[in-house]
């Protein structure tokens, strides 16, 4: 299944998935987080400005890359979002 999500997003946006997983920029920050389980965790930067955030069971919980911006484009990157693969989901503004 295909899901593309093509209405404009004002940033900072989230966008909810499903309950449990959340995507988010923040502008002030230049940092996009995906995080997938709200907990308590541990953070290992993989590369610099990229981090994996684990939770107590050594799981992946979340995902942050700083300077996103730089590293993604620029901000019509953020505007489409294609999601393959998942189900409905929700956008909150």
């Amino acid at each position: 299944m295909l899901l593309k999500v093509t209405r404009s997003l004002s940033l900072p946006f989230i966008l909810i998935i499903s309950k449990a997983v959340r995507i988010s920029y923040d502008k002030q920050a230049d940092a996009l987080s995906i995080l997938f389980e709200e907990t308590t965790v541990t953070t290992q930067e993989i590369a610099e400005g990229i981090s994996l955030e684990y939770d107590a069971e050594g799981k992946v919980a979340g995902i942050e890359i700083l300077d996103a911006m730089e590293r993604l484009g620029n901000r019509d990157t953020l505007q489409k979002i294609i999601f393959e693969g998942i189900g409905p989901m929700q956008l909150a503004a």
